[in-house]
C-alpha cells in the first residue's frame, strides 16, 4: 500500500470516529455552543436553609425552581410554604460556583439576601451559605443544601 493510500485510510478512519463522537454527543455540543452547558440544572430543587445566625433556629424548607440559565446567568423563583415567593438572580461560574441574590415578591418585597453555592460533580446537589436582611433590620443566615428533584 502506498503512503497516499495509508494517509487516505487514516483520514477516513479519523472522519468516521469524529462523526460517531459528534453524533453521540450532539445535544451536548449544541448546548455548549449555544451557551447552555448547565441546562440540566433547570427545574425544581428541594432546599434546606439552616439558621445559625443570629442564633440557631429550626431549618427552613422550600422549593427553588431554576427557570433559565443563559451562558453564566441564572434566574429562578423560590416558594416557601406559609411565607411567600421570591425571585433569584445570579451567575454560575465555570468552576461550578453559583452566586445568587434574591428578593421577595409582592407582600414579601422587603425580603432580600444572598446565597453562595457549590455544585457537586454529578449536578444533583449544591451546598453553601446564605444570608438575609430581615424586615426587623437584623441579619439571619447559615448553611444551605439543595437537592435536585428527579
Amino acid at each position: 500500500m502506498s503512503t497516499d493510500g495509508i494517509a487516505a485510510a487514516l483520514i477516513g478512519a479519523a472522519g468516521t470516529i469524529a462523526g460517531a463522537l459528534i453524533a453521540a454527543y450532539r445535544e451536548w455540543f449544541i448546548d455548549v455552543f449555544r451557551g447552555r452547558p448547565h441546562k440540566g440544572l433547570i427545574g425544581d430543587w428541594q432546599c434546606k436553609w439552616d439558621v445559625k445566625i443570629p442564633a440557631p433556629e429550626e431549618s427552613i424548607h422550600d422549593i427553588v425552581t431554576i427557570d433559565k440559565i443563559t451562558a453564566e446567568n441564572v434566574r429562578g423563583t423560590g416558594r416557601t410554604p406559609d411565607v411567600g415567593s421570591y425571585r433569584l438572580t445570579g451567575r454560575l461560574t465555570d468552576t461550578n460556583l453559583m452566586t445568587l441574590y434574591y428578593e421577595g415578591i409582592e407582600s414579601r418585597r422587603s425580603l432580600g439576601g444572598v446565597a453562595i453555592l457549590h455544585l457537586d460533580g454529578d449536578g444533583n446537589t449544591m451546598n453553601g451559605y446564605w444570608y438575609e436582611f430581615r424586615p426587623d433590620r437584623k441579619f439571619i443566615g447559615g448553611s444551605t443544601e439543595w437537592t435536585k428533584d428527579k
